[in-house]
């Protein structure tokens, strides 16, 4: 069975989530998902996740938001 990839959803945390998202992007598959607010990650901050199509939560907690996202699409 062929499974066809059309939507990469991500938090945006770095490791996995951002592979994730670059590899999406390098092959043209549409990318979203929910940001802690202000994109805040592991790292600190990270506007850049903007790109990949992530909105910026108006919470700063970061394990919720994957799963808020999965909720509301």
């Amino acid at each position: 069975m062929n499974i066809l990839v059309t939507l990469i959803i991500s938090g945006g945390q770095t490791g996995a989530d951002c592979g994730g998202l670059l590899a999406a992007a390098d092959v043209g598959i549409a990318t979203g998902g929910l940001a802690p607010k202000g994109y805040l990650t592991e790292l600190g901050s990270n506007p850049e996740l903007a790109k990949f199509g992530l909105v910026e939560s108006d919470r700063a907690e970061i394990f919720w938001m994957t799963a808020i996202w999965e909720r509301r699409h």
